[in-house]
């Protein structure tokens, strides 16, 4: 049985013996060397990320510089943004075509951020896939928050403009309201970029960091600006059309006839079709559903109620 077991174990060794020996000569053209096994060993093994990994805690310095260049960049994106007016030539090209909407449906800064972005993370994965690529997640999470805030405040300026009823001027009027709807559209396309953003971070990143990338933050924050716009633009719409106040103005009890029209009736129909096709035309259908249905559910409640005060 020991003579056995001997003559197995004799029998493997010689088999493994001729397949390292087969091994060495596929790799050496048939040439074995002293240092064969040394190699061999030396190709199972992995060096990846050892040197950039002696970098890691030595890098805030790269990420600040990161930090800083996008958002002197996104200062200066938003600074050149044109807030849905068309240019000269877009102008020219719609008058000759009788085409009152130009332009495209989300700002033009949205995509340079996001393609400047994308042009760091590139970067530094090629650098490391540690703690320092990480770190430049949370940079891109504070430089997209800070976008975002930049917009709301345009919005915020957007919609005190159209509220503001001593300005009469319909092309400025339009502008605002065509500015509202455009950052609409350019939340939606954020929030909607955030997530790819974010899952292409962990792909990147080492296995134990990748729990660590939260996008769900920065999503939310353009949601919530996709509602506040919105908003604005309801707003607005309502005290265009000064429907409230038309029907408390007038004194209903000194009137003798009834008219085919009243005033308050046209104002509100012109404020209507100055706006009603404009968001139509420029917001996605969903977003124009919830338009409609906010405008409808705030104003109908101050309507029924003037009509109210004005019985007493």
């Amino acid at each position: 049985t020991t003579a056995m077991a001997g003559s197995a174990g004799q029998v493997r060794a010689k088999y493994e013996r001729m397949r390292k020996e087969k091994e060495v000569s596929e790799q050496r053209g048939g040439r074995a060397l002293a240092m064969d096994s040394a190699v061999a060993a030396l190709a199972k093994a992995t060096f990846r990320g050892v040197i950039s990994g002696s970098f890691e805690d030595h890098l805030g310095a790269y990420i600040e510089l990161e930090e800083r260049q996008l958002l002197d960049l996104l200062d200066t994106l938003v600074g050149e943004e044109t807030w849905g007016k068309p240019s000269e030539e877009e102008a020219e090209k719609a008058a000759a075509s009788s085409v009152s909407r130009v332009g495209a449906k989300v700002l033009a800064s949205a995509g340079q951020v996001f393609l400047n972005i994308k042009k760091v993370f590139k970067r530094c994965s090629n650098l490391t896939r540690g703690r320092t690529l990480l770190a430049l997640h949370a940079v891109f999470t504070r430089v997209l928050k800070a976008y975002a805030a930049k917009l709301r405040v345009r919005a915020d300026a957007a919609g005190k403009t159209l509220c503001d009823l001593k300005k009469k001027d319909a092309g400025e009027m339009a502008s605002e309201q065509r500015c509202l709807c455009l950052i609409v559209n350019t939340a939606e396309y954020c929030s909607e970029t955030v997530g790819p953003l974010g899952e292409s971070m962990q792909r990147m990143l080492d296995s134990n960091l990748r729990d660590q990338v939260d996008a769900a933050d920065t999503e939310d924050e353009f949601a919530s600006l996709v509602t506040f716009s919105l908003t604005a633009l309801v707003s607005a719409l309502e005290a265009r059309t000064e429907l409230v106040t038309g029907i408390t103005k007038i004194n209903w009890g000194a009137l003798e006839i009834v008219g085919d029209q009243s005033a308050y009736v046209d104002a509100c129909s012109k404020a209507l079709l100055a706006a009603v096709p404009l968001v139509h035309a420029t917001v996605s259908e969903n977003y124009f559903r919830f338009f409609c249905e906010k405008f409808a559910g705030s104003v109908a409640p101050r309507v029924y109620g003037a009509v109210f005060r004005c019985k007493r």
